[in-house]
């Protein structure tokens, strides 16, 4: 007789919803890795940026590389983050109790229906917030650079 008569279906859909939770868990791994490298680069440059004896010349060129490397961070946490809300996406669409998750904010707004419109879901979740953080990055060196352009930090 052969194996693959004797298998039950149950067990090929609980082995392909373990290998969709495994590779969740490795984005997840994977996104927090590329959120610790970009802090850790943004804070090194920020220190090189507000050291003393830097010359302006070096200021905007740490400015212009601070604003490519925020840039590219922010690339990758999206990419990162758009993975794992397809991964998520086919762990719903199962259809298990275990995978219809409670997001932050959503049992607000089932008490106040009115306020749906507003995706408090969306906008609390740690996938939005690390890309809000990195788009902050991405501004606030090209304001630093312009802000040195024009004279308006006098940093000695």
């Amino acid at each position: 007789m052969n194996s693959t008569t004797n298998m039950n279906p149950l067990d090929d859909d609980n082995n392909r919803i373990g290998h969709v939770i495994d590779l969740l868990t490795a984005q997840d791994a994977t996104t927090w890795t590329i959120t610790s490298l970009s802090f850790a680069s943004q804070l090194i440059l920020l220190g090189l940026y507000f050291q003393n004896g830097v010359t302006p010349f070096g200021r905007g060129l740490i400015s212009l590389l601070g604003a490519v490397v925020a840039g590219v961070f922010l690339l990758f946490v999206s990419r990162s983050n758009w993975y794992m809300a397809k991964y998520m996406g086919l762990l719903s669409g199962t259809g298990r109790d275990e995978f219809k998750l409670i997001l932050p904010g959503q049992s607000f707004l089932q008490k106040h229906p009115r306020l749906t419109q507003l995706a408090l879901d969306k906008v609390l979740s740690a996938q939005t917030i690390l890309a809000m953080v990195h788009g902050m990055f991405v501004t606030l060196w090209p304001t630093l650079f312009l802000l040195g352009l024009y004279g308006f930090l006098a940093i000695k």
